[in-house]
């Protein structure tokens, strides 16, 4: 297992940094350290948003989110389990505004489902059956997504060391969720009035509590404690769709819809 030196992963993260302040693609790390794991990656991602909390223009985090959640996705990045990344305050974007794609080049998108706890959680959940009494809050989500690698497609530590593809996301207010069979919405996603997906919401990781847990485990494991009221993404419902100019409707069924426009 390679082992870095605290300069390595400075140095690491301050090219991510760099390179997203100055709208420049991400480096590669996977060819110019090609012995570097994922271990490694998750490293210079703390980093990475250790030095955002506190750049000139300095970040906020606002939670956590699953990435890489199926395996055709995992596939495609030489892994074989899905990732974390962290979500950003300055992330949100209100449905009510357009959403220009001048402003994020390459722009995914997934929808989604967010929660919030009701405590800071910084220890493993041992069964999901623990989760409702921690939940506060869960809402339909549409997930901004943006690899930022330039032409050249990143793999697994890349993705991971530049936040797993973090951008923004777009929320509505929170659904009663007591009464929803979280793993039964039926998720659909227009452009124009054309499908682009529909599917279960359970399909993420085969079951939404499974999958909240597994964020939610992962994340604290990776040394970060979860706050009360932040952001938890559990994953993609349906496909990635590269964004279109057009008006879309995110539709989750009895939990609620957002509709959203996208503009050059």
């Amino acid at each position: 297992m390679p082992s870095l030196t605290e300069n390595e992963i400075t140095q690491a993260a301050a090219q991510f940094l760099n390179a997203r302040l100055s709208s420049q693609p991400y480096p590669r790390i996977s060819d110019s350290h090609p012995e570097w794991d994922m271990a490694c990656a998750y490293q210079i991602q703390r980093a990475y948003v250790a030095l955002s909390t506190t750049a000139p223009r300095a970040a906020v985090v606002a939670g956590y989110k699953a990435a890489l959640t199926t395996p055709a996705t995992q596939k495609s990045m030489g892994i074989d389990a899905p990732v974390v990344g962290v979500l950003y305050a300055h992330g949100l974007h209100h449905a009510t505004k357009a959403v220009a794609l001048h402003d994020i080049p390459k722009l995914l998108l997934e929808t989604e489902l967010g929660f919030s706890l009701k405590i800071p959680v910084s220890s493993a959940i041992a069964d999901a059956s623990q989760l409702p009494a921690l939940i506060d809050s869960c809402q339909p989500m549409v997930e901004l997504s943006q690899l930022g690698f330039g032409d050249a497609p990143p793999r697994g530590v890349d993705l991971v060391a530049a936040n797993s593809a973090s951008r923004g996301y777009i929320r509505v207010p929170a659904c009663d969720w007591r009464t929803l069979d979280l793993n039964g919405l039926q998720v659909t996603l227009k452009r124009d009035g054309e499908l682009l997906h529909g599917i279960a919401s359970g399909s993420v990781m085969e079951d939404q509590w499974q999958a909240l847990r597994w964020l939610i485990n992962q994340t604290v494991s990776l040394g970060y404690t979860i706050k009360a009221g932040q952001l938890l993404m559990t994953g993609l419902i349906g496909g990635i769709h590269p964004a279109r100019p057009g008006a879309h409707l995110a539709d989750f069924g009895a939990a609620g819809c957002i509709a959203f426009e996208i503009v050059d």
